[in-house]
C-alpha cells in the first residue's frame, strides 16, 4: 500500500517458502499478490509461472484468458492458442470478445474452420452480436476453410446489414469465384453505388469479368474502357488486356 513493491515482492516470496516448508499451500490470494507485484516490475516470465500455478490450482476463465496474453505478449502462439481452447471447451468463454478474440487466434493458426464453428455458435447463442462486421468474419473464415457455399449466406448477411459498399464488393467477388455471374454483377454494382471501397477499380474489373462472362460483351467493353484511362499501371494494362480480348 505504500508502493515498496520490492519490499512487498521479498516478503510474499518469503512467506510463500515459509509455507512450503511446512507442507501447506500457498493461498490464492498469495499468488494474486505476487502476480501484481511481477507484472508492476515487468518480469512477465514470473507472470507467467504464476498464472500457470493458478489454473493448476484455481482453473478460472479469468486465469486462463489472462495467461492467454501474457504468452501472446511473449511469443509463445501455440501456448495462446491452447489456453484460450482448453477455456473455450470448459464452456468458460461466453462474452463475445471472448469469442471473436478465439476466433482470431483460430484464424493466425491457419485453422479457420474453428473459427468458423465459434462466430455461427456465437451468433445463434446471441453471445455474438449480429452485425455485419461479425457476419463478415464468419463468411471469411468459411471461406479460408473452403466452405464457399456456406460462405455465402454469411456474406449475403453480412452485406444487407451494412450501409457501407465494401461488404458488397467482397461479395461480389465471392459470387464470380463461384460462377454466379449474374449476382456478382449486381453486388459489384450495389458497391460502387455505395462507395467508400478499398479498391474501387477491383470491384470494375469483378464487374466487366462477370458481364463478359454473362455475354454482355458491350456492357463488359464500357466497364473496362472505364478502367483503361486508370493512373494505376498494373489496373490499365489489365483493362487493356480484356479489351483486346
Amino acid at each position: 500500500q505504500t508502493k515498496q513493491y520490492d519490499s512487498a515482492l521479498s516478503s510474499v516470496e518469503k512467506a510463500m517458502s515459509l509455507a512450503k516448508a511446512k507442507g501447506k499451500e500457498p493461498k490464492e490470494n498469495w499468488y494474486l499478490l505476487l502476480r501484481v507485484l511481477y507484472y508492476d516490475k515487468g518480469d512477465m516470465a514470473k507472470v507467467e509461472w504464476v498464472l500457470e500455478e493458478l489454473i493448476q490450482r484455481w482453473p478460472k476463465k479469468d486465469y486462463f484468458t489472462q495467461l492467454s496474453g501474457i504468452y501472446g505478449e511473449r511469443g509463445k502462439e501455440a501456448r495462446q492458442l491452447s489456453a484460450m481452447e482448453f477455456a473455450l471447451d470448459q464452456g468458460m468463454l461466453t462474452r463475445q470478445q471472448e469469442l471473436l478474440n478465439m476466433a482470431y487466434l483460430f484464424l493466425g493458426s491457419d485453422t479457420p474452420w474453428k473459427a468458423a464453428k465459434v462466430v455461427d455458435s456465437g451468433l445463434k447463442a446471441k453471445n455474438i452480436e449480429a452485425t455485419s462486421k461479425n457476419y463478415e468474419l464468419l463468411g471469411n473464415s468459411l471461406r479460408a476453410a473452403q466452405e464457399v457455399d456456406k460462405a455465402i449466406p454469411a456474406m449475403e448477411k453480412a452485406a444487407k446489414l451494412s450501409k457501407q459498399g465494401e461488404p458488397w464488393a467482397r461479395l461480389a467477388n465471392i459470387y464470380l469465384d463461384n460462377d454466379q455471374y449474374g449476382k456478382a454483377a449486381s453486388a459489384a454494382r450495389t458497391a460502387l453505388k455505395r462507395g467508400k471501397l478499398k479498391s474501387a477499380s477491383n470491384t470494375q474489373i469483378v464487374l466487366g469479368m462477370s458481364l463478359y462472362n454473362m455475354k454482355e460483351l458491350d456492357a463488359a467493353r464500357k466497364e473496362f474502357v472505364k478502367l483503361s484511362k486508370s493512373k494505376n499501371e498494373n489496373t490499365k494494362k489489365m483493362a487493356q488486356d480484356w479489351l483486346r480480348f
